[in-house]
């Protein structure tokens, strides 16, 4: 009986020639220029892409905190409006009331310059508030509602200026005149 023994440890020689004559395995100098060629490229798109992104980024971040900042501004607004109710005038005095009564929406845009915080915060420099009345010169009593605009440069550069325009309705205005 003929035993018959393999073999396995075989060298990796990267220039070991195949078996087709005279060839060996590798890249040519021009296949891996092309190869860079192309890498290169990639990279590059995959840099842009980058700092693209980065730079959206920024911009999202600035963005979230004006509009953060005028939210919270716009829930603060609310909470007065909401507050200011007739009773809580009533409260106050008889004189109190009547001077609400007759011009609500003058008394609404008053209390809201006069009791919200500060706008805008320290570190945001591109925004601004105002708070202005809108007469309805029809209606007899005197109405109005108080129009409160936010004006903000965008951080990105394809938008200049923005506007945030609310409309508060005075909260007791309906009870003035019935009691």
């Amino acid at each position: 009986m003929k035993t018959t023994t393999f073999s396995t440890s075989r060298t990796a020689n990267p220039l070991r020639k195949n078996k087709v004559k005279g060839t060996v395995n590798g890249f040519t100098l021009l296949e891996v220029i092309i190869g860079g060629a192309i890498m290169a490229t990639v990279m590059v798109a995959v840099a842009r892409i980058s700092i693209t992104g980065m730079a959206s980024s920024g911009q999202q971040a600035s963005r979230s905190r004006i509009e953060a900042a005028i939210n919270n501004n716009i829930q603060e607004l609310q909470r007065i409006n909401h507050l200011l109710t007739y009773e809580s005038i009533e409260s106050e005095g008889e004189e109190e009331l009547e001077t609400a009564c007759s011009d609500p929406a003058n008394y609404l845009t008053t209390k809201l310059e006069n009791d919200a915080p500060s706008f805008p915060p320290d570190d945001i420099d591109t925004a601004t508030r105002e708070i202005i009345k809108l007469e309805d010169s029809s209606s007899i009593p005197p109405s109005g509602i108080a129009v409160v605009t936010y004006e903000f440069e965008g951080p990105e550069t394809s938008i200049t200026t923005e506007k945030r325009v609310l409309e508060f309705y005075p909260n007791f205005q309906a009870l003035c005149g019935l009691n």
